[in-house]
């Protein structure tokens, strides 16, 4: 499957950066099979099996990050995004003989798709097939029509 979303950062929210809630982010959960049973408490929290997470973090600097699951594969590229600037982020996920390939990449909306990709992986676990799940953490952001269509 392959989801597109254009987005535009306002600003960083309160708490961003703290050792118990980590830092700003803004992308996509890939083949997300919903929140799972860590403890006894309610709701649901936790966010593994998911297939990879694919988002734009303000860690070391900026950067964007694609994680397999379990976060044992993992692609990182620095990157530095200006607020109230609209940007498209895009993810492509697809059955290989070798595992699952994860592509993402991301342009300024206006501004030409770029032929290549910003960030890959193939991963050998997770699940098989899944939703696509949109992340907004500690930021303030505006998220336009999204779309996830087969491949």
């Amino acid at each position: 499957q392959a989801a597109r979303a254009p987005f535009t950062i306002e600003a960083i929210g309160p708490g961003s950066g703290s050792h118990l809630s980590g830092d700003a982010l803004i992308g996509f959960g890939l083949r997300w099979q919903g929140h799972t049973q860590i403890s006894d408490t309610q709701p649901r929290w936790g966010f593994w099996p998911t297939g990879a997470f694919a988002w734009y973090t303000t860690k070391a600097g900026g950067r964007f990050d694609l994680l397999s699951a379990g976060g044992s594969e993992a692609d990182y590229s620095p990157a530095s995004l200006a607020f109230d600037t609209p940007y498209v982020f895009k993810a492509r996920v697809e059955n290989t003989a070798a595992g699952t390939l994860y592509r993402v990449k991301w342009w300024a909306e206006g501004a030409a798709e770029p032929a290549g990709w910003s960030n890959e992986l193939v991963s050998t676990s997770g699940p098989g097939a899944g939703s696509v799940v949109l992340i907004v953490h500690h930021m303030e952001a505006t998220i336009g029509t999204t779309t996830v269509r087969p491949l």
